[in-house]
C-alpha cells in the first residue's frame, strides 16, 4: 500500500509530501503499484473467462476497412489468419500500431519526453508506512520516478528530455545509471 508520493527537490533541499489522506477525495487515502505483467495477465485472463478468444503470441500486420466491418491480418505461432470484426480497439499502446498503418500519428511538440528505466532489488525504502511511498526527484533534464513495487522490486525511471537521451553514448543501463548518480539523494537509495 502507498498512502503518499514524496516529490524531491535538489535545488532546493526540500521534500514534501503529499498524503493521499489529504486529497479531495478522503474515500481513497492508499494506492498501490502492481508488476505490469501480472496486471496484463489478470486483465488477459479475466477477459478470457468472460468468452473472449485470446491468442498470444500474435502480431498485428495490416489493418483494412470496410463500411460495416474491420479484417485484421495477423501472425502467431500457428501461422498466417486474417479476422473479421465489427469494431477493433488498438491496445498498442505508445506504439500506436493503427495510427503508423493510417501515418496520422503526430508528435506533439509540447510533450515531448521519452522515458527509460529498471527495476531494481535492494532498494532503500521509507521506515514504516512509508515504504510503499512513490518518490519523485527532478533532475537537470527531466524527473526520476522511484516506485517500490511487489516481491521487493523497485521501478526506477528517468522522464527525460529528447537532447538529453540523444546525447547518450553508453549502454542504456549505463546510461541510466549515471543518470541516477546526477540525483545523490536518489543514488543512496539504490547504493545495494
Amino acid at each position: 500500500m502507498k498512502p503518499g508520493a514524496e516529490f524531491n527537490s535538489k535545488y532546493h533541499g526540500k521534500s514534501q509530501v503529499f498524503n493521499f489522506s489529504d486529497a479531495l477525495d478522503k474515500s481513497l487515502p492508499t494506492a498501490f503499484q502492481v508488476h505490469r505483467s501480472d496486471f496484463d495477465n489478470i486483465l488477459v485472463r479475466n477477459a478470457q473467462r468472460n468468452g473472449v478468444a485470446v491468442f498470444e503470441e500474435t502480431r498485428a500486420l495490416q489493418v483494412d476497412f470496410a463500411p460495416d466491418s474491420v479484417r485484421v491480418r495477423s501472425q502467431g505461432i500457428s501461422g498466417d489468419q486474417v479476422w473479421d470484426a465489427r469494431f477493433l480497439v488498438d491496445a498498442s499502446g505508445r506504439d500506436t500500431f493503427l495510427a503508423g498503418q493510417l501515418h496520422t500519428k503526430v508528435a506533439n511538440r509540447h510533450h515531448n519526453s521519452a522515458a527509460i528505466f529498471g527495476h531494481y532489488e535492494g532498494a532503500l525504502l521509507h521506515e514504516g508506512t512509508a515504504a510503499g511511498n512513490i518518490s519523485i526527484y527532478w533532475f537537470d533534464h527531466g524527473w526520476i520516478w522511484f516506485i517500490p513495487l511487489a516481491r521487493g522490486v523497485t521501478s526506477v525511471g528517468a522522464v527525460c528530455w529528447p537532447y538529453y537521451l540523444k546525447s547518450r553514448n553508453t549502454d542504456l543501463g549505463q546510461f541510466l545509471d549515471d543518470t541516477i548518480a546526477t540525483v545523490p539523494q536518489l543514488a543512496r537509495r539504490l547504493e545495494h
